[in-house]
């Protein structure tokens, strides 16, 4: 495979016009779709001849003018929007953040996953500097799960959106919600404890422990029945005794 290292160039298809749209959906692993509308004949003619062949990991290199497709490379689903707005999609299972796309879009991009999911970015958007002629960046983000904090611009039912343009390219963004696949540390149970409070069953629960108690207890009584009638036997003998020799 062409290793040369090279500075990302992916967003020039999404940021060459006005306005781009950046979806995620977190519903089912992380779903990435990203739109660019084009608003000049020259943006179209660039989308339209761009490479198709474009990695999804930022761990893998990218040249626009390598139209080989290496098997050991994942890449981005490549679609047109009536033949002129460009989407490209891919759905990350737990590599969301190494997203090409969102590594060169969102600035100091974090995602951290325990009980908790919470998705982070701050700072100026890298796109506005390197593209001039992009407006707006419009960021969608899909949670249909119980929400612990965020701090989006708009929110509509489950989709919460940011909005960050030229004029005010810093921004922060937010986002954390309830894990659905976390799973806690489990209690113990202990199989010998009763759980019916009201139970009052005094019978040991170990039936050898029992047998071995009433067993010696057994033993125990013969022993003093054993000790009463000697003594008894003991006394007999001393009166009977006691009478002859008087």
């Amino acid at each position: 495979m062409f290793k040369k290292f090279l500075v990302v160039t992916l967003l020039v298809v999404f940021l060459t016009g006005c306005e781009a749209t950046y979806d995620l959906d977190v519903s089912d692993g992380f779903l990435e779709s990203t739109t660019a509308i084009p608003t000049t004949a020259d943006d179209l003619y660039m989308i339209l001849n761009y490479s198709t062949n474009i990695p999804a990991f930022t761990t893998d290199s990218f040249d626009p003018e390598d139209d080989d497709v290496y098997e050991d490379v994942e890449y981005y689903n490549y679609s047109y929007i009536n033949n002129e707005s460009l989407n490209l999609n891919y759905k990350y299972n737990d590599k969301y953040k190494l997203s090409t796309i969102a590594k060169q879009t969102l600035p100091n991009l974090t995602v951290s996953s325990d009980k908790t999911v919470r998705i982070h970015a701050s700072g100026d958007l890298n796109c506005f500097k390197q593209y001039d002629a992009l407006e707006k960046v419009t960021i969608n983000i899909k949670v249909p799960y119980e929400i612990v904090y965020q701090n989006a611009d708009y929110v509509n039912n489950d989709v919460y959106t940011w909005v960050v343009t030229k004029d005010d390219l810093s921004t922060t963004i937010d986002i954390e919600y309830n894990n659905p696949d976390y799973k806690g540390k489990e209690n113990p149970v202990d199989p010998n404890k009763d759980d019916d409070p009201n139970n009052k069953n005094d019978e040991p629960k170990n039936d050898s422990k029992s047998k071995k108690n009433k067993k010696a207890d057994n033993t125990y009584v013969l022993l003093l029945s054993g000790l009463f009638f000697i003594a008894l036997f003991g006394i007999i003998i001393f009166v009977n005794k006691f009478k002859k020799t008087n």
